[in-house]
């Protein structure tokens, strides 16, 4: 026989179903009370690009990687996953964002209010963070359990024409935002909210005055570091990974140069892990060095830096035609994922 309760029913028969159903499962209604996020996490799963048209979550178990689920992009998707419960897709061209739980479920879509062309999308979990070229804005942030659109500050000096915001990276509560291009270019440092929009700080000079496209950030506990294009009238374009100690940006910085500056050899992608930068030359191999306290110095002017003398220190992985390095959380693990003979891609483990 089943039993079912309707509307029709005295309000005192409700009470103690309820009670009922709390006291079985605690956990479920406790969870409701402290948390707006699901309480199931996959804390230890990570993104992949599988194609040109696919990524996938994952777990690692062992050093074998287990799919949990793949996703369809296309060339206009930016994407972002938290590493323990949504995975976002944005699509520059439909103008739209898609939250996904990371188990595949579609959890919610949202049009984009603003015109803006997306260059990243960043989510700690509660928010989504668009940054790209302006149409009418060049940041937003979307909560994602309110489902409220937010138009943080900038200031005035990054309205200019051409500075857009080419990356996020959080550390100790405060979301830092990468301007890039044009002259100055900044580390913009915001306080994260709790379910409200957060709160412009300050501003960092990123002291490389070159014409530069960033490319990638990257943190650590004790780093800060970016991927860069730039370029000069000596050697034309070149790639370099510029990094920042956390607790003094003001006096020093290493600044790691491509391999070949007249003949671009491109850095695809850099990890840091302790003291240690990890990158991915496109005909090089995969190069590991560890930052000595000697590499740091106050000037980031290329003409200052020798590529040849950081040469002893590199250890080098041969392999080629890099995608991607992916940070595998909670295992001392990185994925480099490479495209093979035939056009696929690959995916590498290695420890740290």
């Amino acid at each position: 026989m089943k039993f079912k309760i309707t509307l029709k029913q005295p309000i005192y028969l409700l009470i103690p179903v309820f009670l009922f159903f709390c006291i079985a499962m605690p956990y479920s209604c406790k969870k409701a009370n402290i948390s707006n996020k699901p309480p199931d996490c996959s804390a230890d799963s990570f993104v992949l690009l599988e194609s040109d048209t696919r990524l996938s979550i994952n777990r690692l178990v062992g050093e074998e990687i287990k799919i949990i689920k793949e996703f369809e992009i296309n060339e206009h998707t930016h994407y972002a996953y938290d590493g323990c419960h949504y995975l976002v897709l944005a699509d520059n061209e439909a103008g739209n964002i898609k939250v996904y739980h990371w188990s595949g479920r579609l959890f919610l879509k949202e049009e984009i209010p603003l015109e803006i062309d997306i260059v990243t999308v960043f989510t700690e979990g509660k928010n989504v963070f668009i940054g790209g070229y302006p149409g009418e804005s060049k940041f937003l942030q979307f909560n994602i359990q309110n489902r409220e659109w937010h138009f943080p500050y900038i200031p005035e000096v990054l309205n200019m024409s051409g500075k857009a915001i080419d990356d996020f990276v959080i550390h100790n509560n405060q979301l830092i935002a990468i301007d890039n291009i044009v002259t100055p270019k900044y580390f913009l440092f915001y306080d994260l909210k709790e379910d409200d929009v957060v709160e412009y700080n300050s501003k960092f000079l990123h002291r490389h005055y070159f014409p530069e496209i960033i490319d990638k950030a990257e943190i650590s506990p004790d780093f800060i570091g970016v991927l860069s294009t730039t370029t000069s009238g000596w050697f034309g374009y070149y790639d370099q990974v510029i990094i920042y100690p956390l607790d003094n940006m003001e006096e020093k910085v290493f600044v790691l140069p491509s391999k070949e500056l007249r003949n671009f050899e491109k850095i695809v992608d850099f990890l840091i892990y302790g003291n240690e930068i990890i990158f991915a030359y496109d005909r090089h191999g995969l190069g590991r060095i560890y930052m000595e306290e000697e590499f740091f110095r106050e000037e980031t002017d290329i003409f200052e830096w020798d590529y040849e003398f950081y040469e002893p220190y590199i250890e080098y992985i041969d392999l080629d035609r890099f995608v991607s390095l992916t940070h595998v959380p909670t295992a001392p693990y990185f994925i480099a994922t490479t495209i093979n003979a035939q056009e696929e891609y690959e995916h590498h483990v290695f420890p740290y």
